[in-house]
């Protein structure tokens, strides 16, 4: 079990605790949150949100955060066990639900495939009318254009129209169905050659691509460059993006409601529960931020788990390109990242000058803004080390020995050397050493 933390202001991240588990239970996971929540506390982080799967032994663990739950739907928000004045926020990772959202779609039992929904925007007072988005009909549309040198819905591919087990968890292939491209496709297609369900199909897709706009900006200037509102970072709490999650609240809370008696049709209890709950977890997070954090704007997809899923991808092409890794290879691999971390990469010059734009990156990445935390080195710490205190001394000098033997640039070798006197008593020199030998060989021959 890896945990991770990422910040919400910058670029950084980094595994905060490695544990070999094997069947935790939500007690189990409850005291190992709790131990990296306090720890990361200590050391200078401010932990304001848990993210993770939608499994219910990590549902449990965080449910143990509060004695007394005032409501029977998932909560989002619990005292931080730091200080109980301060909120925890919980939130199912939108990666995952995203893809429970296509996985629920195809696994719909009644003819078609279908979801029955309300519409999202209501045009008069009446109730709101129920749509039917099937599923059946993006494979229709599929299959009247494949083979086609050009075709409307360019994105779709049989691996994600008919997806096996491990193909499931790939985010890309569910991202090939819910995007932009399919929902005209449809509308389209669908038209001409008079299938079923069209309008409801597109109408949920282009729902789904919206909320999914909305968690999963990386970049503030996307929505810029897209000229697109949705993809931009949240900036307050009046925006049209937020206004768009507490109507995606409503939605969702009629649909439960006059889905409750449907066997089918519907999305699973978890994956709606989730989704619920994620929704309204990122709009307090966002709040949480611009008020009390005093942030310029928030990027959503901070909440997210693609940077774990990133390492574990890296722990992979490590270990001999391999799905499953030991517990023995996720340490070395480790090792080995957090020693690459150290040393970035610069390309090889003759001669580096004070305005090299490489050096530049450099500076500005070593200056970013990063968790403060004091490493304090005292005395009891090295006299649990001083057997191996001799090998490691020796082990460091020969790497740097080596280092600076390749190393042409002045900058880098100064960051590896130290000018700095040191007394050295009680050393025997080689020549000394054979003097002593000689000494004792004739003595012996005397």
């Amino acid at each position: 079990m890896v945990f991770m933390v990422q910040s919400v202001a910058s670029s950084f991240k980094e595994v905060a605790h490695i544990v070999p588990v094997r069947g935790a239970t939500g007690n189990i996971l409850h005291k190992l949150l709790m131990e990296v929540i306090c720890g990361l506390e200590k050391i200078g982080y401010k932990v304001i949100c848990v993210v993770t799967e939608n499994n219910r032994v990590n549902r449990n663990a965080m449910e143990q955060f509060s004695s007394a739950l005032t409501s029977d739907s998932p909560a989002f928000v619990y005292p931080h066990p730091c200080d109980p004045k301060r909120p925890l926020f919980f939130v199912i990772d939108p990666v995952h639900i995203l893809k429970c959202v296509r996985n629920n779609w195809i696994k719909q039992r009644n003819h078609q495939r279908c979801f029955y929904f309300p519409e999202f925007e209501q045009q008069t007072a009446s109730e709101r009318r129920m749509l039917s988005a099937s599923f059946g009909t993006i494979v229709e549309v599929y299959n009247l254009e494949v083979g086609q040198l050009l075709g409307n819905a360019y994105t779709l591919s049989r691996k994600a129209l008919f997806p096996s087990d491990i193909e499931k968890q790939n985010v890309k292939l569910a991202l090939q169905v819910l995007n932009d491209i399919v929902p005209p496709a449809v509308r389209e297609i669908g038209g001409k050659n008079d299938l079923c369900h069209v309008e409801g199909t597109a109408t949920f897709i282009e729902i789904m691509v919206k909320w999914w706009k909305i968690v999963n900006v990386k970049t503030p200037s996307k929505g810029a460059r897209l000229r697109d509102k949705f993809p931009e970072p949240a900036f307050s709490l009046s925006d049209k993006k937020v206004d768009f999650l507490y109507n995606l609240l409503d939605w969702m809370e009629e649909w439960k409601e006059r889905t409750k008696d449907c066997d089918s049709g519907t999305l699973t209890k978890e994956t709606h529960a989730a989704l619920h709950q994620t929704t309204q977890g990122l709009i307090e997070i966002a709040r949480y931020c611009l008020d009390e954090l005093k942030l310029t704007y928030v990027q959503l997809c901070k909440i997210q788990t693609d940077c774990l899923e990133d390492r574990f991808g890296k722990y992979r092409q490590l270990a001999g390109a391999q799905y499953h890794v030991s517990i023995r290879q996720v340490y070395e691999c480790e090792n080995k990242l957090r020693l690459l971390s150290t040393l970035p990469t610069v390309a090889n010059t003759e001669s580096v000058s004070d305005k090299d734009e490489q050096w530049q990156d450099l500076d500005s990445e070593a200056n970013c803004s990063r968790p403060g935390c004091k490493v304090v080195v005292t005395e009891e710490t090295l006299s649990k080390m001083k057997d191996i205190i001799p090998v490691l001394v020796y082990v460091a000098g020969y790497a740097a020995y080596a280092a600076l033997k390749k190393l042409k640039c002045d900058k880098c070798r100064e960051a590896l050397t130290l000018n700095k006197e040191i007394s050295v008593t009680n050393i025997t020199t080689s020549s000394d050493r054979w003097i002593e030998e000689g000494l004792c060989t004739q003595q012996c021959r005397l």
